[in-house]
């Protein structure tokens, strides 16, 4: 039997023991047969289920993963779920919640801007948006005088790379990034649409 496996057998048992203590024998037994019975015995492998992770899994100031969410998505993870997992935050973000959660897909990253393998720590794909987008946002969000945080993935390496911090908000997202080393950020003198 492997590791993993007695793990979670021990976790399972675990479980049981604090609801059966918690809420009685009667809600724990009818908890057990509604949580077990499938109508459906085989699984059909051709679909392949996306859960988004924020705003769905975070907890906490959408900053970490319960410890239940983590026991079920291994779970899954050993019964051979079809899942993946989208959402706005960079890999390396995804990397620190997902330190102890087994992923057998790839995840997309960034709303769509990258599929990350977590097994190769490879960037399978990443899609760049064209020069006349970038330049014309560029225009528009300096003419707000707001600051844009601009990613780019080179070589496998995300950067973000930044040309001044004009507010509050701005500055807690640097200090955050910079803090919890999840990004390479990168001050730059001119503007990257020049």
């Amino acid at each position: 039997m492997k590791k993993s496996t007695i793990v979670i057998i021990i976790l399972d048992i675990l479980v049981v023991i604090g609801f059966f203590l918690t809420y009685g024998p009667v809600t724990y037994f009818r908890n057990l047969l509604v949580n077990n019975i499938a109508l459906f015995k085989n699984k059909n492998k051709n679909i392949l289920f996306v859960s988004s992770i924020d705003n769905n899994l975070l907890v906490k100031d959408q900053t970490q993963l319960s410890p239940y969410v983590e026991y079920k998505l291994n779970n899954l993870y050993y019964r051979d779920m079809p899942l993946t997992f989208a959402t706005v935050n960079t890999m390396s973000k995804v990397a620190y919640l997902f330190k102890d959660i087994e992923v057998n897909f790839p995840l997309i990253v960034m709303n769509g801007a990258a599929i990350y393998h977590m097994d190769t720590d490879k960037y399978e794909d990443v899609f760049n948006m064209n020069i006349k987008s970038t330049k014309y946002i560029d225009t528009v969000l300096s003419e707000f005088n707001v600051n844009a945080f601009k990613y780019s993935i080179e070589d496998n390496l995300l950067n973000c790379f930044y040309e001044k911090l004009n507010n509050e908000a701005e500055i807690h997202f640097y200090n955050e990034c910079k803090i919890e080393k999840f990004d390479n950020l990168i001050r730059i003198d001119i503007p990257l649409n020049k």
